[in-house]
């Protein structure tokens, strides 16, 4: 499908590389084959849409891809693994339940992909117990939000893949380390290289003429883009992680104005 009429539709300014290309294609062709719908998250969905949508820097270096799989049952997700797998370009990894290797068929080069059922699998709480023994728990809290507000990025002719935009992984990221910030820093520096660049990945329009007089205040768009971010996210927070209403931002007026730096047009 290449409907390029959709308002969250981007075409990139860097080819993907081959390896994700192949790995993202065949995800395509099984989900379109047996009806499932999914989106690319973590690390490399951040890529997707800094470097390969918009020209901009990476947040560091990444193997694997992960995704996001909407699914109503436990059987909808293992019929979605299991023609993964009968592709014969991907392998289980026993111990990992939610994990699967892939090979290049012309490089034999692998990559971990990693799938993430969240819809109907989750319970009250956003978390999913993965079967037999529900032994081992995951949070999936973010994930209805971040698929909401997906970009389609344009892989290559004839291939559009779903993709986490900055405000969803944000989200992501901003759960990731409620949970996580007292074990190390990488959620905050994963979070601080979203919010910086929010403003270069196709949101200047919005910076300085819908919601943040950039050209009429002493402020950074890079500054102003995270104060900006911060507001796009809120809504797609699920409830119990908002707090309390935001006070609006308050800024000295430099009493100049600054050129607007000329701007893609916004994806969110």
């Amino acid at each position: 499908m290449n409907d390029t009429s959709n308002p969250h539709f981007v075409a990139p300014v860097k080819p993907v590389d081959p390896l994700t290309r192949g790995v993202l294609r065949c995800v395509d062709r099984v989900a379109t084959m047996v009806a499932a719908r999914y989106l690319v998250v973590g690390a490399m969905a951040r890529d997707l849409v800094l470097v390969n949508a918009f020209g901009l820097r990476s947040g560091g270096a990444t193997r694997d891809i992960d995704f996001g799989l909407s699914v109503e049952n436990w059987e909808a997700f293992q019929m979605f693994k299991t023609a993964l797998v009968e592709t014969a370009q991907f392998e289980a990894t026993p111990k990992v339940a939610h994990r699967l290797n892939w090979k290049d068929p012309e490089t034999g080069a692998t990559t971990p992909v990693d799938l993430i059922p969240f819809g109907g699998v989750a319970s009250e709480d956003k978390t999913i117990a993965w079967p037999p023994n529900q032994d081992f728990v995951m949070s999936v809290a973010g994930f209805e939000e971040a698929s909401e507000s997906a970009i389609r990025l344009q892989v290559e002719d004839g291939l559009i893949v779903r993709v986490a935009s900055i405000p969803g992984l944000t989200v992501l990221k901003l759960i990731a380390w409620e949970r996580r910030r007292n074990e190390n820093n990488k959620d905050a520096a994963d979070l601080r290289h979203l919010l910086l660049y929010y403003g270069d990945a196709g949101n200047l329009d919005r910076l300085y003429e819908q919601e943040m007089p950039c050209s009429s205040c002493r402020i950074r768009h890079r500054a102003g883009g995270g104060a900006t971010a911060g507001s796009r996210c809120r809504p797609y927070l699920p409830q119990g992680h908002r707090g309390a209403n935001p006070r609006p931002a308050r800024f000295r007026r430099a009493g100049r104005t600054t050129d607007r730096p000329n701007a893609r047009s916004e994806i969110l």
